[in-house]
């Protein structure tokens, strides 16, 4: 180590020239260029490499090379990683890198000597706590308080003395080792009190979720309309909600439960198990309910959740949908009875034109002393009934032929007064009751007339013993869920509105139910045989569902019954009053008519009718055929009388596709029934009549004759 004079001059402290310090560093080896450590060649570590353990480091600090052998050899240690530096700058540059136990540092050296060094390394904050032993071999006693001034804890003189030396370093070395394992327990426990504090706030978060989910939990147990109920394996209610209490009767308002704790389960069944049954409600009335009972653990024990659902509207439900689909049933059937009585009417109706016409044609062509004549005669008033009653079927199925008309009830009413009285008898009332603001209907006026005389008619059929019947008329309102509606049609629509009412009211013997549910099957009569044909209230039915009305039936065994009829209420015009004939009719002709009829035997009939008073008949046997026929027929054709349903081709579009050809042609419709044509629609084909099967010669002359002078003029 170099003698001479201390400190350099420096008495008053420790001198740093920052500048000097830049420019020395940035030229000497192992300097800290751009904040990057470079490792100085004479720098490096003493420490015995393959540890297992961290080593505690030292750093010494000192310009001669063999003394920093001599403190290597005084300090080597296992445990021990000696760092040496020849020069203060070095010594700095290692400090930049790495932590010390205590650094030994000589006061005399070159450039940085000791006290400079020690000054800058007081002013890192890295290390400045870190022990510095200063080793002097000759200090003067100022030089000794400026060097506890900047931070040194101690000194050692020169020579130094091997076990003094480690001693003192072993200090400092195991307070380093204590200092930083204090450093790494107080960084763990800060990483476990930050670990510790994230735990407390998710339990905290959990918590406040379950404490949430139970109260949700519970809103939804405790506001829940089904029953639920904790049993324990003993049979006792442990926990149950205020439904539970007022399903069983058992509520008392005060407790939540009902005061149903602790009290027997009063019901019987095997775990995972349901069944119906009756209990009394909370008006002591018993109310179906059903009781179901599922295993469970309740506070760490077997028991049994209980579940109780009052089932009366489930049960009303289920017995309104097997009333409906009974309904339907019914309609269903009467639908379909409907469409058979439609088909079977139709051919029967070409049946009887034939059979009753060529009756006519005969019977006309007897003499009144021909004893024959009278055999014929009864043939057709039979024909007549068959006809009358092929009427009753079509009626039935809404397959006949309507001409509706504005009518006032009271005035139809009014018209059958006396006659209704003749036919009911000496021993029953009949009663009037109108409605002097009714307004107008529109509909067939003969059906209606039929229908007020087959109501009057069952109802004196009711009433052996005599009685009293009440005809009234009124008007009313339907809404669309109305109850005036007979059951059959509750599934169909109603088209909300005014309607006219008639009703028919009797005094008899009424009806069960059983019975008012079939009353307008066709054939179906509680009659004797040979008193009916069971065709009467089908023929009602019908004819209202056809005119768009609706129909009400009440009755009860021993109270008599009551039909009421909804009419749609009309408007505009005035009502219709029948017109008054002559009798002068003019049966033959010399016109030409195209006759398109399939059914061979109603257009031979026909044939023979038309030829026979004069007119020329051109015959078709469907529309494709007419058609065909007249495309190369020159002549003026004066009717078309075609027959509506045929296979090829029907009436109605073979009369649209004539008339584009021969405007000036007349039309006459004919048949048994008009499911395809309706009056209503009639008008865009012009000069338009209809005439229904059956009918005789003479129905078919006039009518035949009446449509040719009809207003309409001929064109050829």
């Amino acid at each position: 180590m170099a003698e001479g004079k201390l400190g350099n001059g420096a008495s008053d402290g420790p001198s740093f020239d920052a500048a000097r310090l830049r420019d020395e560093s940035a030229h000497s080896p192992g300097s800290v260029l751009n904040g990057e450590a470079t490792y100085p060649a004479n720098g490096h570590s003493m420490g015995l490499p393959g540890a297992q353990e961290e080593k505690v480091k030292v750093l010494l600090v000192d310009d001669l090379p063999h003394k920093l052998t001599a403190l290597h050899a005084i300090l080597e240690n296992e445990n021990l990683s000696l760092v040496t530096a020849t020069s203060g700058f070095d010594a700095l540059r290692n400090l930049l890198r790495e932590d010390f136990a205590v650094i030994l540092l000589d006061v005399m050296m070159p450039g940085l000597d000791g006290f400079e060094t020690a000054a800058l390394i007081r002013q890192r904050k890295r290390s400045e706590h870190t022990p510095i032993i200063f080793i002097t071999a000759n200090l003067a006693d100022n030089n000794l308080s400026k060097g506890y001034s900047l931070g040194a804890v101690d000194y050692i003189y020169a020579p130094v003395v091997p076990e003094i030396l480690k001693a003192k370093v072993a200090v400092f070395v195991e307070l380093f080792r204590i200092n930083r394992k204090v450093r790494q327990q107080t960084r763990a426990l800060r990483t476990y009190t930050l670990d510790l504090e994230v735990v407390n706030k998710q339990l905290e978060h959990r918590t406040r979720e379950l404490q949430s989910s139970r109260e949700s939990f519970r809103n939804i147990v405790e506001k829940n309309q089904e029953g639920i109920a904790v049993v324990d394996a003993a049979g006792s209610i442990r926990f149950a909600n205020p439904a539970f209490a007022r399903l069983l009767g058992e509520w008392s308002g005060g407790e939540p439960s009902g005061g149903v704790i602790g009290r027997p389960f009063p019901f019987q069944l095997e775990a995972g198990s349901s069944r119906e049954l009756e209990h009394p409600g909370p008006d002591g009335k018993p109310i179906p309910i059903e009781v179901s009972l599922a295993e469970t653990q309740w506070e760490g024990g077997t028991a049994y959740l209980a579940s109780v659902r009052d089932v009366s509207m489930r049960l009303e439900a289920e017995a309104a949908l097997r009333d409906s689909e009974e309904k339907l049933r019914q309609a269903q059937k009467l639908e379909s009875i409907g469409r058979l009585a439609g088909g079977v009417a139709h051919d029967f109706n070409n049946l009887l034109t034939a059979i009753n016409g060529y009756t006519d044609m005969v019977i006309a062509s007897l003499d009144d002393s021909d004893a024959n004549k009278s055999y014929l005669q009864e043939v057709r008033r039979s024909g007549e009934r068959a006809a009358e009653l092929t009427h009753q079927l079509l009626a039935y199925s809404r397959k006949q032929v309507l001409v509706p008309k504005l009518l006032n009830l009271n005035s139809v009413v009014d018209n059958m007064t006396n006659m209704l009285r003749r036919l009911i008898g000496d021993n029953i009332d009949l009663v009037s009751d109108p409605d002097t603001g009714l307004g107008l209907v529109k509909a067939d006026p003969g059906q209606l007339e039929q229908l007020i005389m087959n109501l009057v008619v069952n109802a004196k059929d009711a009433m052996p013993e005599g009685g009293r019947i009440t005809v009234s008329t009124a008007m009313e309102t339907l809404a669309q869920d109305s109850d005036a509606l007979h059951p059959i049609d509750k599934e169909l629509s109603v088209v909300p509105g005014q309607y006219v009412v008639l009703s028919v009211t009797d005094t008899g013997v009424g009806m069960d139910d059983d019975t008012r549910s079939r009353i307008f099957e066709p054939f179906f009569t509680t009659k004797e045989v040979g008193r009916g044909t069971g065709l009467g209230l089908s023929m009602v039915y019908g004819f209202v569902k056809q005119s768009g009305g609706n129909i009400t039936v009440t009755s009860a065994q021993g109270t008599g019954s009551a039909f009421r009829i909804y009419l749609p209420l009309a408007s505009g015009g005035a009502a219709w009053t029948p017109e008054a004939h002559d009798g002068s009719i003019v049966e033959s002709g010399s016109e030409t008519i195209l006759l398109v009829e399939d059914e061979a035997t109603v257009r031979k009939f026909l044939l023979n009718v038309l030829t026979q008073v004069g007119y020329r008949v051109i015959e078709a046997e469907d529309g494709k055929h007419a058609l065909d026929i007249t495309g190369t027929l020159t002549e003026p054709i004066h009717l078309l009388l075609t027959d509506v349903m045929m296979a090829n081709m029907g009436g109605r579009e073979l009369a649209a596709r004539l008339s584009e050809r021969r405007p000036a042609m007349k039309i006459l419709f004919m048949s048994g029934y008009a499911e395809d044509v309706r009056p209503d629609g009639w008008e865009s084909l012009g000069g338009v009549d209809f005439l229904q099967k059956p009918f005789s010669p003479g129905m078919l002359a006039q009518r035949v004759r009446t449509v040719l002078d009809s207003t309409r003029a001929l064109a050829d």
